[in-house]
C-alpha cells in the first residue's frame, strides 16, 4: 500500500474486513520511514524495484499526488492495473 494517510489508513481498514493486511507500507514521509505500522514495514518508493512480485495499491485522495506516483511507478517499469492500481 502507497501512503498512511487518512485515505490509506480508511483502506487498511476496509482490507482488513477481507483478511487482507499491507506487506508493506510506501511512505514518502521521512520520519515513517523504516518503522513498522500494524506489522508491515514502511519502505521509500525506491525500494518497490527490488519487490516486483507485490502488487501496489495508491491510497492518496490529492490528484496531483496520484499523478506523481504515477509517474514514480511507470519511470520504474511498473505498469498500472497490472503492477498497481490507484483506490482513491
Amino acid at each position: 500500500m502507497w501512503a498512511y494517510g487518512g485515505t490509506g489508513k480508511a483502506l487498511r481498514r476496509a482490507l482488513l474486513a477481507y483478511g487482507k493486511r499491507p506487506a508493506y507500507i510506501v511512505e514518502v514521509h521521512p520520519g515513517r520511514l523504516g518503522k513498522t505500522i500494524h506489522g508491515a514495514p514502511v519502505i521509500a518508493p525506491q525500494e518497490l524495484a527490488a519487490l516486483r512480485r507485490c502488487r501496489v495499491v495508491a491510497s492518496v485522495a490529492g490528484a496531483v499526488a496520484r499523478q506523481q506516483i504515477r509517474a514514480t511507478m511507470r519511470a520504474m517499469g511498473f505498469e498500472e492495473t497490472r503492477d498497481f492500481v490507484c483506490a482513491a
